[in-house]
């Protein structure tokens, strides 16, 4: 069993790093929340699989947002809402990201997978419970309800749009370049 959860862990760890960035972006370290992650896996002693190590990806985040919550004053909340507030309109000005937020979560979090995490549609069918086929259409679907989010003309290539929005420096394949590398507006 830990051989297997090793190759295992080897195989995943950049995607886990990857995806605990996007979803926690700027609160943790993306490598202390992939130990994490793993560490939950070793302890659970079950077989690893896909599904599972969203769950747990899925927690560690979770634990992440409420050790952050844990960690301020009602006042500190208010003012930081405040300042994000007034942040808003600049972040908004960019149509890819505009149009990103007006999407359903389940659509967001398909493109998500695509274009952030770099799954593979056989992948996503693991992790969210359905068949390849399946996950195809829904991505094809969530994919097109972006694009008509978007504003006229700039829709020529909405998946390119999704992947520059990506944030942080964190990547499964170490080829696909960062938000910071490539230009986002």
């Amino acid at each position: 069993m830990a051989d297997q959860l090793d190759d295992f862990a080897t195989a995943y760890r950049s995607l886990v790093e990857t995806t605990c960035e996007w979803r926690a972006y700027e609160l943790d370290d993306p490598a202390a929340m992939a130990d994490r992650v793993f560490a939950e896996l070793r302890a659970a002693a079950a077989t690893p699989t896909l599904r599972r190590l969203f769950r747990l990806v899925n927690q560690v985040v979770a634990e992440t947002y409420q050790r952050q919550t844990d960690q301020r004053s009602l006042t500190q909340g208010l003012v930081q809402g405040l300042a994000d507030t007034w942040r808003r309109p600049a972040a908004q000005a960019d149509p890819g990201m505009a149009a990103l937020s007006r999407l359903s979560y389940a659509d967001g979090l398909l493109l998500r997978q695509v274009a952030w995490d770099d799954l593979s549609f056989a992948e996503m069918a693991e992790i969210n419970g359905s068949d390849t086929a399946q996950q195809e259409r829904r991505y094809a679907r969530a994919l097109a309800h972006f694009a008509a989010k978007l504003p006229p003309g700039t829709a020529d290539d909405p998946a390119a749009i999704i992947r520059r929005l990506q944030p942080g420096t964190h990547r499964r394949w170490p080829a696909t370049p960062t938000s910071l590398e490539v230009d986002v507006h």
